[in-house]
């Protein structure tokens, strides 16, 4: 039995599925960027020491590495970002799902209350019948 708040339990419903969506897709996000991080992270291990003493050979091999590094740092940072956005969308989810449970307890309220008012109609009406029945067999005899 459909009430008055129907339309705003499918709304809030809708918009929990989609935060629930976004979370995920956040999740998605920052595991791609630990994959990346543990892909860094063994291409530095791969690195050979320059093993001719050429000061120029470990100079580039301390700039790869540096660059390594500086990508790693900022993936940690975007990793922090992401967090955040996470833990803001999951406030936002917790918001939105307390609304959507107020309105389903309305929701369920009034459809109760509806089922109740058919209940007492639906014994008046056989009330009303019983008494018409009585009536007239009573008028018969």
């Amino acid at each position: 039995m459909k009430t008055q708040f129907y339309p705003l339990i499918k709304i809030k419903k809708q918009e929990l599925e989609q935060k629930e969506i976004e979370i995920a897709q956040i999740n998605q996000l920052i595991l791609h960027k630990f994959d990346e991080i543990a892909q860094f992270q063994s291409q530095m291990r791969e690195f050979n020491i320059p093993h001719s003493g050429n000061f120029q050979d470990f100079k580039i091999l301390q700039e790869y590495k540096n660059a390594f590094l500086y990508q790693i740092d900022s993936m940690h940072t975007e990793i922090s970002n992401l967090k955040q956005s996470r833990k803001e969308l999951e406030q936002a989810y917790r918001k939105i799902y307390i609304e959507y449970e107020k309105l389903n307890y309305m929701h369920t309220s009034e459809q109760k209350r509806k089922i109740d008012a058919i209940k007492k109609q639906h014994t008046k009406q056989l009330d009303e019948v019983s008494i018409m029945l009585f009536t007239f067999n009573k008028d018969r005899k």
